[in-house]
């Protein structure tokens, strides 16, 4: 590790491990958890800077726990990592076989709850958040993941005032490229789409209720939440974490960031891979989804808006532009506001 510290991965592994990385896949970007793990905000854990403007959760929800992640912004999209954690779920054990109703019924069961007592929790009038000058912080938006157990995160979300279902789309293996859905409308920020969808009952059929789910690039907002870790603090776009009480309280969350990175498979043509051994990923879908939400709620506070990596266009084929911190002219689009 003191090798990688000091002289890069990349020599490490073609000095030390005899396995060069190939040329086609140059990292583009690359965050250690060195890094993650000493950019610190200057507070302490639960407490929310004095000029955040909102107080947004990400949550990706698998088997057995929910990761979720608090962020505050201030103007210009400074971003302080709040809180985070694992809300535990008594998910059953063992493979869960497709004609096993007990046992997807008690998993349906569990997930839900896990998402009621999330919310209770960042919720709680009792013990709300607080800034740094002692008063109350309120949530202001939530964004689940729906890619798994959908229909369960639908009926949380239905239920949750400002909780919303999301869905991210990238290049990573096994990810849906991102396209922009059919009957989305743009919202403000370039790489997040709104749906409104009908509402379907166990039947199939519609309950005449509608609901909103986003659509986010995944890979947009990770290079933004990667990104952020190498700007200074006041810059617009910074990401900070609490100051840890223990050198290795962020080990776990620092490796979930960094379990992906950026390469250049082909020139001019980025994707997001796993890196060897780690394949933990669920804080940075979390993180990302938060930062997915500072975009959604930029169309009524117009001061979380800036021109960056998660501000360009999309491309469908998930080539980045040569400049993404200055987006090309676009044709008009059709921009909605999103009512939170």
């Amino acid at each position: 590790m003191n090798i990688i510290y000091d002289d890069g991965e990349d020599v490490f592994l073609a000095e030390y491990q005899n396995e060069p990385r190939p040329a086609e896949d140059a990292v583009a970007l690359v965050l250690t958890s060195y890094r993650v793990e000493r950019a610190h905000s200057g507070l302490p854990r639960g407490e929310v800077p004095n000029n955040a403007l909102a107080l947004v959760c990400g949550a990706d929800v698998n088997k057995f726990g929910i990761h979720w992640a608090v962020i505050g912004a201030a103007a210009g999209r400074l971003v302080s990592v709040v809180d985070y954690g694992v809300q535990d779920t008594e998910a059953p054990v063992g493979r869960i076989e497709e004609g096993d109703h007990q046992k997807r019924m008690a998993l349906t069961l569990t997930i839900l709850d896990g998402l009621r007592r999330l919310r209770d929790k960042l919720e709680d009038p009792d013990n709300p958040f607080l800034r740094s000058d002692g008063t109350a912080a309120a949530l202001t938006l939530g964004l689940v993941d729906s890619r798994w157990m959908t229909p369960v995160v639908d009926a949380f979300c239905r239920e949750s005032g400002r909780w919303f279902p999301a869905m991210g789309c990238g290049t990573r293996k096994h990810t849906p490229k991102f396209r922009p859905p059919k009957g989305a409308q743009l919202s403000l920020d370039g790489n997040v789409y709104v749906k409104i969808e009908e509402v379907l009952d166990a039947s199939g059929r519609a309950t005449g209720e509608r609901q909103r789910r986003f659509f986010a690039h995944a890979d947009a907002y990770k290079q933004a939440l990667h990104a952020g870790f190498f700007l200074d603090a006041a810059d617009p776009g910074a990401v900070r974490v609490f100051d840890p009480t223990h050198r290795k309280d962020h080990h776990s969350y620092a490796r979930h960031l960094t379990a992906e990175l950026q390469i250049e498979k082909s020139p001019g043509h980025y994707v997001w891979d796993t890196v060897r051994g780690r394949a933990d990923n669920h804080y940075l879908d979390a993180t990302y989804l938060a930062l997915c939400g500072l975009s959604v709620l930029a169309q009524r506070i117009p001061a979380l808006a800036i021109t960056g990596v998660a501000d360009a266009e999309p491309d469908p084929d998930g080539k980045p532009q040569a400049d993404r911190r200055t987006p090309r002219r676009r044709q008009p689009v059709q921009v909605t506001t999103v009512e939170i």
